[in-house]
């Protein structure tokens, strides 16, 4: 028969070989040293009178991870509630004062403990309050269900001075223990009544905080996939995620995935990469280095296969985003497919193959990459733009000012617009950006949106996403974003919005080039400049070829125009076109949601004709060069318009300076104009032979209100001026 003694040896040295193995490899896996799991024979060092530690069978193991034996604790009489053990360490650890370790602590409680622990050099009569005792950076959930089971206490490790510190067998820490429950704030020197006993098992010093869900790496790059993580289960809300180096895959956001989490950690010599359609929010803080990519189309030439950028991180320079990416190259001057642009000249600012500027938050980039390259992304690596943010802006040779969404998440338009609408900020509540596909592949143009449209302002601003703004006469002005405005999105916003008003579109062809147009039809607005619902023409760069309309008492060029949805037949819109001499144009039209019956027409006054846009296009061959209105108009009716015109819908008038008064739209023949004062005398008396557009010198004037009265042939018109 087999000798009791012999074989019980047996089954404890076989547990001891079992437990150093799965210690030694746990270690190896996850950084974790197991200080004590009562399991060896390492029973605590009580320093405290009138209080019990014994090592007991687990109440309930709960099917946790959890030793057989577990610690029981407790008080033998009514004392004061700060009672203390010291717990053995074997081996030795010794942290050095850069490092950051924490203690895992399971504990059982009937209620919620007031849980501390501290380096030797506390004791009792701290009664809780030396420096180096630390509470747990979580709580014991004592509530219904949760009560009396096991649940993990986690404590960051605090070491005395600015050495290394070495914890020993018999030295290691104090575990300051309060056996009485649910008392916050005891006086000093209260004796409390009714001890409690509680449990304490698997203490274990860490390399990393259990709380926090790590990312291991182990399955792919996906950040979805829960088997990445040390929770297996992918990060939430309120996780602390910590990116470490050194793992097999780095993890990847992407398929248009919304990751918000509490705290951020991406370890030295690690990177997390965010694609485009994806987006991060951190509510809490951020440490490390964060890779956005977004994937550009490509297209040779030098005008073509543009996008308009920002950096969502901070830290981004030319040398990085040279390093990182394959730019095109420009026209000369070792130019690269990356600029900004400044007002002042007005031109775009080109780096080059040697520049090393900071790239400040916020700020709008142009960039082109190399269409003979493999790379179809951009990248911009750098730290998490967590902070409001403001970007400066100014009135030079033009107001426009080029910044973007300095931000890892998606930032809405309207409140944009309304973080921004102090007085004299922007000139107007628009914005305009530049899609490389707007009229067509490759056929880029500049998007408006206006702070009055709801379709505008439900638009989401995608991370990285680059625009203009005017900026108003405000002093020390700027632009701001708002941390309030963040989200994610289901897909991909980047240019994109749905539409349900009704509009019109006009578009013009000229050889290759497209540009376009539009109206909205809106309740509300009206016939004049409505600040919000109309959108100026961007103004940032020279057009060869371009389109817009006009208003009738405003020398305005708007790209987006909104008139009211009623009484169509009686609005007529001046449009106003540039192109070039000999060229044929196309003008075009297409609607959404406009009233049964109603057709598109457009008028040529020069050539006295009525084309419906419903059902073919109109083309001219220029005899001669135009830029501006009072030749092309457009209107909107039920029925069929002839050739002859019995009104002077359209016309424009309006004073170019005090001394100048410009008229556009007449058809060619006599005209005559008689200015009138408030008191109804007559200023001045003119004929003249009328033809599209005319300037008319007027006398000297005083300031004040007049009244023109024009007539002509087709008919008559009375127009207010004043006069400053």
């Amino acid at each position: 028969m087999l000798n009791l003694t012999k074989y019980l040896n047996l089954i404890i040295m076989k547990k001891t070989i079992t437990f150093l193995l799965l210690l030694y490899s746990t270690a190896l896996i996850h950084g974790q040293i197991n200080v004590n799991d009562f399991e060896l024979g390492y029973e605590p060092v009580v320093i405290s009178t009138n209080f019990n530690t014994n090592v007991v069978v687990n109440p309930t193991k709960a099917g946790l991870n959890l030793s057989e034996n577990c610690l029981q604790v407790g008080r033998t009489a009514a004392v004061e509630w700060w009672r203390s053990f010291i717990i053995n360490v074997n081996p030795n650890l010794v942290i050095a004062p850069s490092e950051k370790k924490f203690l895992s602590v399971m504990v059982n409680y009937p209620a919620s403990p007031d849980f501390g622990v501290s380096t030797a050099g506390a004791d009792d009569t701290d009664r809780g309050l030396n420096s180096l005792i630390t509470r747990s950076l979580n709580t014991y959930d004592a509530s219904v269900g949760k009560v009396n089971t096991w649940q993990e206490l986690v404590f960051e490790i605090k070491t005395a001075g600015t050495g290394a510190h070495t914890f020993t067998n018999g030295t290691m820490y104090k575990v300051v223990f309060y056996p009485d429950m649910g008392f916050n704030n005891v006086p000093a020197g209260r004796v409390l009544t009714n001890p409690t006993i509680g449990y304490v098992d698997n203490i274990r010093v860490l390399d990393y905080n259990p709380l926090d869900n790590n990312w291991l790496g182990t399955t792919s790059t996906d950040w979805n996939t829960s088997t990445n993580w040390s929770k297996e289960a992918v990060p939430v809300t309120t996780d602390n995620v910590v990116i470490p180096s050194g793992t097999t895959f780095s993890p990847e956001i992407s398929s248009h995935t919304g990751v918000t989490v509490d705290d951020l950690t991406v370890a030295s010599g690690a990177i997390l990469t965010i694609k485009d359609g994806s987006s991060l929010i951190v509510s809490g803080a951020a440490t490390g280095n964060i890779t956005y990519k977004r994937t550009l189309s490509k297209a040779a030439g030098l005008t073509e296969g543009w996008h308009s950028l920002s950096s969502p991180v901070l830290g981004v320079t030319a040398s990085s985003l040279r390093a990182e990416n394959d730019f095109a190259d420009g026209s000369g001057g070792n130019r690269i497919g990356l600029s900004t642009y400044n007002n002042v000249t007005p031109a775009w600012n080109y780096f080059t193959t040697t520049s090393t500027d900071a790239i400040p938050a916020g700020t709008g980039l142009s960039v082109k990459l190399d269409n003979g390259g493999s790379n179809t992304e951009v990248s911009f690596t750098g730290t998490y733009s967590g902070a409001y943010t403001e970007v400066v802006i100014s009135q030079g040779s033009n107001n426009f000012n080029y910044v973007g969404n300095p931000f890892l998440s998606y930032h809405n338009l309207g409140g944009f617009f309304t973080g921004n609408a102090q007085a004299d900020r922007l000139s107007e509540p628009t914005i305009w950006f530049w899609d490389e596909n707007k009229e067509g592949v490759n056929m880029g143009g500049y998007v408006t949106k206006m702070s009055g449209i709801p379709l505008d302002t439900d638009f989401e601003l995608a991370p990285g996403q680059g625009f203009f703004v005017s900026a108003g006469s405000a002093a020390s002005n700027k632009v701001a974003f708002f941390l309030g405005q963040l989200s994610h999105q289901g897909t991909d916003s980047f240019l994109k919005s749905v539409n349900n008003t009704t509009e019109i579109k006009l578009k013009v062809t000229q050889d290759n080039s497209i540009h376009s147009t539009k109206l909205y039809y809106i309740e509300g607005t009206s016939t004049g400049f409505d600040n919000g619902f109309d959108g100026s023409l961007f103004g940032g760069v020279e057009y060869d070829l371009s389109i817009y309309t006009g208003l009738i008492n405003e020398d305005k060029k708007l790209s987006v125009q909104s008139l009211p949805n009623s009484d169509y037949d009686a609005m007529v819109v001046p449009i106003g076109i540039k192109s070039s001499f000999g060229k044929e144009i196309t003008i075009s039209a297409s609607s959404l949601n406009l009233p049964d019956g109603i057709n598109v027409y457009l008028e040529d006054r020069l050539n006295n004709t009525f084309t419906n846009l419903n059902e073919g296009n109109f083309k001219v061959t220029l005899k001669e060069s135009i830029d501006g209105t009072g030749r092309f108009f457009l209107k909107t009716t039920a029925n069929v318009l002839s050739t002859v015109s019995t009104e002077l819908a359209g016309v424009q008038v309006f004073k170019k300076m005090n001394n100048m008064l410009t008229i556009k739209g007449l058809q060619p023949g006599k005209a005559t104009i008689s200015i009138f004062n408030t008191l109804g005398k007559q200023v001045m008396n003119s004929n003249f032979t009328s033809n599209n557009n005319i300037e008319i010198a007027l006398p000297i004037l005083a300031s004040g209100i007049y009244f023109v009265k024009l007539e002509t042939e087709s008919g008559r018109l009375n127009k207010k001026i004043i006069l400053e």
